[in-house]
């Protein structure tokens, strides 16, 4: 009788690991605590994936982001996004009211006013449950990052219809 108690016990504490390591938290590392962001949706239609995010500084100056494939120091710092099963997809970005998507952004950050930023991601299959990771090359000079600054969002959940 032990024995299947302690088995019921290991069978419920597993698939209580699991469950916590899908439903992980949104993480967000920005690179400066004046630059906040938050994701607002991250939508799926077939393979096209759409990330609308919100950018605020809370910074007292107004600034200006710049997002997109960069090289420095021979090196090519691009923006990538991972997925839960470990596929590496192109992201472009469109900032507010732009028309369309481009692989460069260029984001104005007034003081504490929200700027809206929208990601399309395609080719994502229609497996992929979330984002593990967004990897976002950020510079602003106003809040002293520099081209090599490496934006992070983590654990971004993809709803389908």
């Amino acid at each position: 009788m032990k024995r299947i108690l302690l088995f019921i016990m290991a069978i419920f504490a597993f698939g209580f690991q699991n469950v916590n390591a899908q439903d992980a938290p949104i993480k967000i590392v920005t690179g400066h605590p004046d630059l906040k962001v938050k994701v607002n949706r991250c939508e799926a239609s077939g393979n096209i994936v759409i990330i609308e995010l919100t950018f605020t500084n809370l910074n007292e100056k107004d600034a200006e982001g710049n997002t997109g494939p960069t090289m420095y120091n021979g090196k090519t710092y691009e923006p990538l996004a991972y997925d839960s099963q470990g596929n590496k997809f192109s992201i472009k970005f469109k900032v507010s009211n732009q028309d369309d998507y481009s692989v460069w952004g260029i984001i104005p950050l007034l003081s504490e006013v929200p700027v809206k930023v929208s990601l399309r991601i395609e080719g994502v299959p229609e497996s992929s449950e979330y984002f593990a990771r967004l990897n976002l090359n950020f510079a602003c000079q106003a809040l002293g990052l520099e081209k090599t600054n490496i934006m992070q969002i983590k654990n971004i959940p993809i709803t389908r219809d």
